[in-house]
């Protein structure tokens, strides 16, 4: 914090984590851009030197539940009870399920007409270190639910992952948080995560997918890459356009608050609002699918899902 020559942070991974750092940041006045904490409130909490390219999960969290509220299930009905599973002690964990429950409740008082979606609160904690997925499962089955939310932080992916493993072939229709894009997903879901749907910030085979971009990144790193590859090059492509205009903390902090700033980024224009939000919101729809051209290395890939 004390070493001047040190002008912006990329980071950090978890809400939890940039949490933490921010007031330090704010003090410090050091400029942090994160690609991947989206806990709703962040930079608002600290308004002045945390920037975010990742939008807010209040983004994705509504855009979820406005697809599950108009989802049947096989048997074409509508989908009325709404089982979540998220981890109590992760900020952005906690923000998701707040956020989808505020809108589910919306869209029920803008569709008096239509069956009212319930979301209720289950045992299934991923926090908790006693974790029994087949137990999670029965009890949630055993209370009617007609669905699955799973809303996983970073260190809790694999326990999500477990939960939908165990359902068998009685699935429920199954929805993840953006947190569940991740390899672990596939790797230990395997055939209990196939039909799973997710929204992301951006999707490498979408057609907002910058191009040049993925080509670059390809011969740099001889694989694909993820939402988080793509949002962090846009944080540290920020943080570069900015130095040219300052080359101080101050004035980095001011180019980024100037309405005229602007970069264009793998996942699109980046631009941020007065509370360091972005203020254009990327999204992509995927679902899991077992494919014979998978490069997950597993049965299993996400596909682009419009």
């Amino acid at each position: 914090m004390n070493d001047e020559t040190i002008k912006a942070v990329v980071g950090h991974n978890s809400s939890r984590t940039s949490r933490a750092a921010a007031a330090k940041y704010e003090d410090g006045k050091l400029v942090m851009v994160s690609p991947t904490s989206g806990a709703s409130n962040l930079a608002r909490e600290y308004p002045n030197y945390v920037f975010r390219t990742v939008p807010p999960a209040s983004v994705y969290a509504k855009s979820l539940a406005e697809r599950i509220y108009g989802y049947k299930n096989i048997g074409g009905e509508w989908l009325e009870k709404i089982a979540i599973c998220y981890d109590s002690q992760d900020t952005y964990s906690q923000s998701f399920k707040n956020d989808f429950k505020s809108n589910i409740f919306q869209l029920n008082s803008e569709n008096p007409s239509q069956p009212q979606a319930q979301v209720f609160d289950t045992d299934c904690d991923l926090s908790v270190e006693q974790f029994n997925p087949q137990e999670i499962l029965d009890q949630i089955k055993s209370q009617g639910a007609d669905a699955l939310v799973l809303i996983a932080s970073v260190k809790t992916i694999d326990k999500a992952a477990e939960i939908a493993k165990a359902q068998g072939e009685d699935k429920l229709p199954l929805f993840g948080s953006t947190s569940m894009y991740a390899g672990k997903t596939l790797e230990i879901g395997e055939e209990g995560v196939e039909g799973m749907l997710l929204i992301i910030p951006w999707y490498p085979h979408s057609r907002q997918s910058n191009q040049s971009f993925l080509g670059n990144a390809f011969k740099l790193w001889g694989g694909r890459v993820s939402w988080r590859t793509a949002l962090a090059y846009d944080a540290t492509k920020v943080i570069i356009e900015g130095l040219k205009k300052s080359e101080t903390r101050e004035g980095l902090q001011e180019a980024f608050k100037s309405p005229n700033f602007s970069v264009d980024g793998a996942s699109g224009k980046v631009k941020f609002d007065e509370g360091g939000d972005r203020v254009e919101e990327p999204q992509d729809s995927v679902i899991i699918r077992q494919r014979l051209d998978s490069q997950s290395g597993t049965e299993y890939d996400f596909e682009w899902r419009p």
